[in-house]
């Protein structure tokens, strides 16, 4: 199959090419074929950014970043939000805070990445929204390398599934195609997509059905 898909879009830009190869504006003349065209670049002994590439600041734009040299380009912002900062309210998720983050990090020169949590190690800050249980929505206590009382919201209790898909579907309803948006983590399903609480006697992974929906909802929201 990876090969029709090869030799399909193969076929198409040679296609492509030989349409473009017609439309020559009137006056204009195209060089024979076997004619060769060359090019010389310009030198330059700066460090050339490539797009997706190379060096990402973590948490804080390139121009905030104080172990960026300042010989280092960076072309991507990481940062990671726990759901509660993105979505304070029911149903009312922060776009003021997300566009202001998207500002600066297009007034930096980079592109936002970023991923969303639900599972915290810190006990007393959790990444789940407070209102989430106030909605009805089970809340397991979970332990983690000796740590006790960790709270993570339950992705098999139907309440906290169904919060938790449509703040994805609402996400990528403003953000799918920002131009400012380099990629999205898919990282609410799994210990932060990390296995950092794989240890856990009291934490559970959802199913695989509900980790199924939470994936496709990940990548119905931003295509």
């Amino acid at each position: 199959m990876k090969t029709l898909r090869v030799n399909e879009y193969l076929f198409a830009t040679l296609g492509c090419m030989l349409l473009l190869s017609g439309c020559v504006a009137a006056g204009q003349t195209l060089a024979p074929l076997n004619e060769s065209v060359r090019i010389v670049p310009e030198e330059t002994d700066a460090v050339l950014a490539n797009p997706g590439m190379g060096w990402e600041t973590f948490g804080r734009t390139a121009d905030k970043d104080k172990n960026l040299p300042d010989w280092i380009p960076s072309t991507i912002h990481y940062t990671r939000w726990g759901w509660g900062v993105l979505e304070p309210e029911p149903g009312k998720i922060d776009y003021a805070f997300l566009d202001g983050v998207l500002a600066e990090t297009r007034a930096s020169g980079q592109k936002l990445a970023f991923r969303v949590m639900c599972c915290s190690t810190n006990r007393g800050r959790p990444y789940h929204p407070e209102w989430l249980a106030d909605v009805g929505g089970k809340i397991l206590t979970c332990d983690y390398s000796g740590t006790e009382g960790l709270l993570v919201p339950d992705l098999d209790d139907p309440v906290v599934l169904e919060k938790h898909l449509d703040f994805i579907k609402r996400l990528g309803e403003r953000y799918d195609g920002h131009p400012d948006i380099d990629h999205v983590d898919l990282g609410t399903v799994g210990w932060w997509g990390e296995w950092h609480m794989s240890g856990s006697k009291t934490g559970k992974m959802p199913t695989m059905a509900n980790r199924e929906k939470i994936i496709d909802a990940y990548f119905a929201a931003f295509r």
